[in-house]
Formats: C-alpha cells, structure tokens, sequence
C-alpha cells in the first residue's frame, strides 16, 4: 500500500477500511518500507532457512550413515553413529536408498523337483 501512499498515516487510513481492524504501527510500516525499498521484497532476503538447523543430517553424516548401512541395518547405524533412527531413515530416503533387507522365503534343496 505504501508505495500507492507517501503518508504513513494515509497508510494507516486504507488498511482500516480495508481491512476493518487496527492498522500497523507507524514503526511496522516504516520496517517494511525500507525492507521493499532495499531488497525488493518483505521477505528476509540474508535467512535461507527458517527453524532449528538439522545438524544430523548434514553431508558429513550423510557419508557416514551411507559407509556404514553397506554393511549393516538401520538400527545398528544408529546406533553406530549416535544418530536417531528417523535421521537415518531421512537421509536414506533422500538418497532415494531402500531400508529393506531381502529374506529368503524357503531354502531351496538339490533333491527339489523344479
């Protein structure tokens, strides 16, 4: 609205009839005026990301899990790496690796007709 408006309190004026409710402080739409004017956007241009970093699967535990369910299941990589069970399903996921571990039904004998 504010680049329709010079005033700040014309601002103020529309967002009320607009929107029937209390309008931004003077100091919200000044913030975000200088935001659109220095980055072009209202969104945090310097955050990529929002929330916690997730830490346990970063690359270099990606290798890790990835090296070590060669050989062995989930669990046991977890319990490898000192990661939780839903970390290295994650990163198994994303490398689009299947956590299943194939069983054979029923041995199969020499004396067996086929």
């Amino acid at each position: 609205m504010l680049w329709k408006y010079e005033n700040v309190a014309e601002v103020q004026r529309q967002y009320r009839r607009e929107f029937q409710e209390d309008p931004p402080t003077r100091l919200t739409i000044n913030r975000i005026k200088d935001k659109f004017e220095t980055n072009g956007t209202f969104q945090d241009v310097h955050r990529q990301h929002f929330g916690r970093p997730r830490t346990s699967t970063s690359f270099t535990s990606q290798e890790r899990v990835l090296e070590s369910y060669r050989e062995t299941s989930k669990n046991s990589v977890s319990r490898e790496i000192v990661i939780i069970k839903s970390s290295v399903h994650r990163i198994l996921r994303r490398c689009r690796w299947k956590s299943c571990i194939p069983t054979i039904a029923q041995a199969i004998n020499e004396g067996d007709p086929d």
